[in-house]
């Protein structure tokens, strides 16, 4: 559900609301944009900051849950 084999365009909706919240999605989305097309760092910025904001809310919850459990 990243849109790498098959265009995230014809899958059904909920199935694109959920890829939204697939990190892979935006990496692919870069990885497309600089091999294909060339594409400097500014080009996908906005792809890496979501694949950061990613990271950091997954590493909050993380060390979040593992204080709760001990």
């Amino acid at each position: 559900m990243s849109g790498l084999f098959i265009p995230i365009e014809s899958m059904p909706e909920w199935a694109q609301t959920v890829t939204e919240f697939n990190p892979i999605k935006y990496f692919v989305e870069i990885m497309r944009m600089v091999m294909l097309k060339g594409s400097g760092f500014r080009a996908f910025l906005p792809q890496l900051l979501k694949i950061v904001l990613y990271a950091i809310v997954m590493n909050r919850l993380a060390i979040w849950s593992y204080r709760i459990t001990t």
